[in-house]
């Protein structure tokens, strides 16, 4: 997980997410909604690598998926405690630690596009679950009898 930037800031008016400015005053100014709030959502805007048996790919995940991938950490409740720790050398770090090596299924959309001339290929989880082992094994069994006998 790249624990850089992991949110954006953004508006906390209902049904907009669109990103805010920091006014000099500390309010934020949403330019969608004109408006100017004392407070913002943070949003999860990041990116991680997943690995599998064939391969392994950067892929970003938004708000709904990254509450999962975090325990349902919110992207402020990380903030603060990232800002509550801030001068303590590794120890943000070391509280994402307990994120790696988590096993899910995702669903991936994955776009080609071209940008300064460059083809790039961008993924980003659409679904994400944790793996549940019992009905996986029973779709695979299921998946096994389909197939014809020889």
């Amino acid at each position: 997980v790249r624990t850089e930037k992991m949110w954006y800031e953004a508006c906390a008016q209902d049904g907009c997410q669109k990103k805010v400015v920091q006014n000099t005053d500390g309010s934020w100014h949403c330019e969608k909604c004109n408006s100017t709030m004392q407070d913002c959502e943070r949003r999860y805007i990041t990116s991680a690598t997943f690995i599998d048996d064939s391969a392994q790919a950067w892929i970003s995940a938004f708000n709904d998926t990254g509450l999962q991938m975090f325990g349902n950490v919110t992207a402020d409740q990380l903030a603060v405690y990232k800002e509550e720790v801030e001068g303590e050398e590794g120890k943000f770090e070391d509280y994402m630690k307990q994120f790696l090596f988590q096993r899910f299924i995702l669903k991936v959309r994955v776009k080609s596009e071209t940008w300064n001339e460059q083809q790039r290929v961008k993924s980003a989880i659409v679904d994400l679950k944790p793996c549940d082992y019992k009905s996986e094994s029973a779709a695979l069994i299921t998946a096994l009898k389909a197939l014809p006998a020889n």
